[in-house]
């Protein structure tokens, strides 16, 4: 594994990954990977899982404590693994699935984007926004 220590993850450092035989890089803090940094994964087809993907998972834990602590009620660690678990699985597949129906095979960025720009957009025309 190695370790960035540097607020962004930029052109050099994904070079670095790149000659040390990096297959998967992703994000664990908000977005620190630049434009340049993204590109050069792509070029490299280094499967790249974006924060807005990857984080959602601290996002979906913090949700089920607020959960808890509504109801008072705790989950286990296991109950909470397992949806955590089941969540991060269905966000990847459906990411995933987005890319590849645009010919994007592995563009787990793009697929976020677009998944997530479909998402609003089908809330919008239930609501009669548009």
């Amino acid at each position: 594994m190695v370790s960035i220590h540097q607020n962004e993850l930029e052109k050099d450092s994904v070079e670095h990954l790149i000659k040390n035989g990096v297959l998967i890089v992703a994000e664990g803090a908000n977005m620190p990977t630049t434009k340049e940094g993204i590109d050069l994964l792509r070029e490299n087809n280094i499967i790249f899982g974006p924060a807005k993907a990857a984080n959602a998972g601290g996002v979906l834990v913090s949700g089920l404590e607020i959960s808890q602590n509504h109801q008072f009620y705790s989950y286990g660690f296991e109950k909470v693994d397992r949806i955590l678990s089941d969540v991060m699985r269905q966000i990847f597949h459906n990411i995933n699935d987005v890319a590849k129906s645009y010919d994007k095979k592995n563009d787990l960025l793009f697929g976020a984007n677009v998944y997530s720009f479909e998402k609003v957009a089908r809330a919008l025309i239930e609501q009669g926004v548009i």
